[in-house]
């Protein structure tokens, strides 16, 4: 009785188990060696439109990593679309991968896969498990966090470059008006100043109208929902829209910005071919010229971060993206009694990466600094190339507030922050750190209260061209 008891026991244990599994939200399939399928849950066989008859003894790659988009084999896949067998007989270890699966009617679906390694008596690894959880909602939700965040972050550069504009912009307007009342020359030349003078008047209109958007954006809009009480992705992705459509007219007004811009230096550079070198009306021109290129600048730096991210990694220097953040804020910052620091190792090597990305980090940390200083204050940036390391480092250091100690180690953290209600979604450091580590890096803060805090970005020259997968790591804002 005994042993017959002992095997309904087991058979009772074996049919609990099977309910077990496929009552789980997601799919469950065990592998052998030889990459044949050995189980499959319910909801596998569902959503392969098979039954599980039909799937034992089938190849995994043939059953269902064949659905993988764009692979032919995710044995031969890139670094983030790996098989989960050969990452685990790499490794011996448990792994997780995300992949993305086409179903047969043409939709992709994001799926995180945890893989389980099973060993023998002999030690050795006989079967994988294989669980599959559908993240397409959850990526889509992340991704519209951080399209939010970023567009924010452009909003509120807008507001600086349209402050910074207003310098060499009335610098340009006041010198044109002047040489225009002083004028004796051809009467065909005058209307090259009358064009520069109406360009400006433009330009100043359109500045106008950009800082409108952008108070109205930061007004409506701009932290106005705590991400983390969306009980859905419906109202993040309606308010990422209209965020969306408000950054696009505040860089459709930055172009617009940049024809007016084009027609005075072409103006200003004809002038100075046909005024006499070491008249006062050839330096005026002068001044006109270079005041107009340092606008144009400014705007070009504009477009360069509001763009959005692109797909492919460049070469270039640290420092040239860098600066041209730097330049776009330190303005707006000095109105408010925050000066910037600069000390830039000039001998930096290129690194290949998603510079646009990088530039959101920069702008990210700068921001947080600036946020952090009450009153008057500094902001340090540094950059420096250890090549005892083959690193670049890049440090952003302020004599802020601090961050509590108590806090410290949830910065982090999506959506944490300690802003004000609408000062921020608290996903800046979050990306931050998603974008750092992609390229192969780290970040770090050091931070006393009262003091001030540094953070400090080591990204490596190898393997760092930002294309390497998506992190699990999270962050959050200070």
């Amino acid at each position: 009785m005994r042993g017959k008891e002992k095997r309904n026991h087991d058979l009772e244990a074996s049919i609990d188990l099977r309910e077990i599994i496929d009552s789980l939200d997601a799919q469950v399939v065990v592998v052998d060696r030889d990459y044949r399928i050995r189980f499959a849950n319910s909801k596998l066989c569902h959503d392969l439109g098979m039954s599980e008859g039909e799937l034992l003894g089938k190849y995994c790659y043939q059953a269902i990593h064949v659905h993988c988009e764009g692979q032919e084999s995710c044995r031969e896949g890139p670094r983030d679309h790996l098989c989960p067998w050969e990452e685990i007989g790499r490794t011996g270890n448990s792994a997780t991968m995300v992949h993305r699966h086409r179903r047969g009617d043409g939709r992709v679906r994001v799926m995180e896969i945890k893989a389980f390694p099973v060993f023998g008596e002999d030690g050795q690894i006989h079967y994988l498990v294989e669980t599959l959880w559908d993240i397409t909602e959850r990526t889509q939700l992340e991704e519209k966090a951080r399209e939010q965040e970023r567009l924010e972050g452009v909003l509120e550069m807008a507001i600086a470059v349209a402050h910074e504009l207003n310098t060499p912009l009335f610098t340009v307007l006041g010198t044109a008006q002047l040489a225009l009342r002083q004028w004796g020359g051809e009467e065909s030349l005058r209307k090259d100043l009358e064009t520069i003078v109406r360009e400006c008047r433009r330009m100043k209109e359109l500045t106008q109208r950009m800082i409108r958007i952008d108070r109205y954006a930061a007004k409506q809009y701009v932290g106005h929902l705590r991400l983390v009480d969306i009980q859905g992705a419906s109202s993040l992705l309606h308010h990422t829209e209209k965020m969306a459509a408000l950054g696009q007219l505040t860089a459709a007004v930055a172009h617009e910005i940049a024809n007016p811009l084009y027609l005075i230096l072409g103006h200003a550079q004809l002038l100075l071919r046909e005024c006499d070198e070491g008249t006062k009306i050839y330096g005026d021109i002068q001044q006109i010229e270079k005041s107009a290129r340092i606008c144009r600048r400014i705007v070009m730096n504009l477009l360069k971060v509001a763009r959005k991210e692109g797909e492919e990694s460049e070469v270039q220097d640290v420092n040239t993206r860098l600066t041209e953040v730097l330049d776009l804020l330190e303005h707006a910052y000095a109105l408010e009694g925050v000066k910037i620091e600069r000390d830039l190792d000039p001998h930096l090597p290129p690194l290949r990466a998603r510079h646009d990305q990088l530039s959101q980090v920069y702008l990210n940390l700068l921001n947080n600094s600036f946020q952090s200083i009450e009153g008057r204050g500094t902001i340090y940036v540094r950059t420096k190339y250890h090549s005892d390391r083959g690193e670049i480092l890049i440090e952003v250091e302020d004599t802020g507030r601090g961050i509590p100690e108590g806090i410290r180690d949830r910065i982090f953290e999506p959506f944490f922050t300690t802003k004000e209600a609408g000062r921020g979604t608290g996903l800046g450091l979050s990306v931050s750190k998603e974008i750092v580590e992609r390229h192969g890096g780290r970040i770090s803060v050091q931070s006393e209260q009262g003091r001030g805090t540094c953070f400090a970005i080591w990204i490596p020259l190898e393997g760092n061209d930002g294309t390497s997968g998506t992190s699990d790591s999270g962050g959050g804002g200070k």
